[in-house]
């Protein structure tokens, strides 16, 4: 599940607009699941910033 969640967010980021929002109004992307024993939300605390480089590569056209 958690898997599945980082990269939904990583889709995410990657997508123009919300890097235009990042860009102009600062938005933030978290990545969440909700724990069905407790009943709470459990922030994954991604780093997008380490996994965006790893994958920086891919997108390089040069």
């Amino acid at each position: 599940m958690e898997l599945n969640v980082q990269e939904q967010c990583v889709n995410l980021i990657k997508t123009a607009a919300v890097q235009r929002a990042y860009k102009e109004r600062g938005l933030r992307v978290h990545g969440w699941v909700f724990d069905m024993k407790t009943g709470k939300l459990i922030d994954l605390q991604i780093d997008f910033p380490k996994i965006l480089a790893n994958i920086m590569d891919i997108y390089t056209l040069m």
